[in-house]
């Protein structure tokens, strides 16, 4: 078990990115002493260090996940770590709605450790949707006779326009 900074700052402020990556290369040390096959990050800063600063903690929790590209070369397993993101259990004391969340990232945890579950990576089928921003019908017409494939349309509404697809 380790951190992702080392020192404690008065009042427990979120990490900046300075302090983060002034502690990476102690923490790569780390890991790479230790070899593990699994690696449960604890929290969006320690999920985003391992997967990337895009990641949202909504999508990702609970589910295997594979390092961001990045950190493939600095670990000696990097092809056969296995990250297992979870909320960080203080957002418990913040939000009772995470609180089942932290929970069944432990669970999860757990089986995949134990071998209960089978290690399955996601992946993204439709990486780079197009997108189509439109306030009036017939434009949506003429994309929707012309396209081809997966479609999702979101119905949040413009203000201003009495109808509207984004």
């Amino acid at each position: 078990m380790t951190n992702l900074t080392k020192d404690y700052v008065e009042g427990n402020p979120d990490p900046s990115w300075v302090d983060i990556e002034r502690w990476s290369d102690i923490l790569i040390k780390e890991i790479n002493l230790q070899n593990p096959q699994f690696i449960i990050p604890v929290g969006r800063f320690a999920v985003r260090w391992f997967l990337g600063n895009d990641i949202d903690m909504d999508h990702v929790h609970g589910i295997p996940q594979r390092l961001r590209p990045e950190l493939l070369s600095v670990f000696r397993a990097s092809s056969s770590i296995v990250i297992l993101p979870s909320f960080h259990p203080a957002a418990g004391f913040y939000d009772d709605d995470v609180r089942p969340l932290i929970a069944y990232d432990y669970e999860q945890a757990g089986k995949y450790i134990n071998g209960l579950l089978p290690i399955e990576f996601p992946t993204d089928d439709h990486p780079n949707p197009p997108y189509l921003d439109c306030n009036e019908p017939w434009v949506l017409r003429g994309y929707l006779g012309s396209y081809e494939g997966v479609l999702a349309i979101d119905t949040e509404g413009i203000p201003g326009s009495e109808w509207s697809w984004q």
